[in-house]
């Protein structure tokens, strides 16, 4: 059973095939993309691949990735996930020592703390896992309001990512943040 996890006003939930529609207007939004390499979706159909490949990489035990719902409309507002896992040997998904937090809420419910209050929920699912020590999550040195909310939840600022990691396809203004769920 995928988890669900509330916050104060927010329901995180597993993208379901019906959620095309809204998929589709976030990834077409030529905002949502303003910090990153992709190419804003062209197609309804785009957003359907893009829900069948979350689908199974959860099958599979790769990610985890919710869907983001504003519980006083029942609207979605965004989605977020755990993953590539850095697992140990043998290890599952949530078993590993590293995960990466990504998320994207659509520019029409920005500022308005979703991202956030998000991250927070998430978080505290993640600490329940024993073996998973740190999250990583990257993001681009302009995006002044995503550093801000990882900076809220004490992310570390490591510096531009691929310095960390030469595997990390992105280019040298993108930065890493870390936080220690261990102690």
């Amino acid at each position: 059973m995928f988890p669900e996890i509330e916050t104060k006003r927010l329901k995180l939930r597993a993208l379901v095939a019906d959620d095309d529609a809204f998929i589709y207007k976030l990834r077409s939004h030529p905002d949502t993309f303003k910090y990153v390499d992709i190419v804003p979706y062209q197609d309804i159909q785009r957003a359907q691949r893009f829900i069948a490949a979350v689908q199974k990489d959860i099958e599979t035990n790769e990610a985890f990735f919710w869907g983001i719902v504003n519980k006083e409309s029942d609207e979605m507002v965004g989605t977020i996930c755990l993953w590539n896992f850095e697992p140990q040997e043998g290890a599952k998904v949530a078993a590993g020592v590293k995960a990466e937090l990504g998320y994207e809420v659509h520019p029409d419910y920005q500022g308005k703390g979703f991202a956030k209050e998000a991250i927070g929920g998430v978080i505290e699912y993640a600490r329940a896992f024993s073996q998973l020590k740190t999250i990583d999550a990257i993001t681009h040195k302009d995006n002044i309001p995503s550093i801000k909310v990882l900076e809220r939840y004490a992310f570390e600022a490591l510096g531009i990512a691929v310095a960390f990691d030469p595997e990390i396809e992105e280019g040298p203004e993108m930065l890493l943040f870390r936080l220690g769920l261990k102690d």
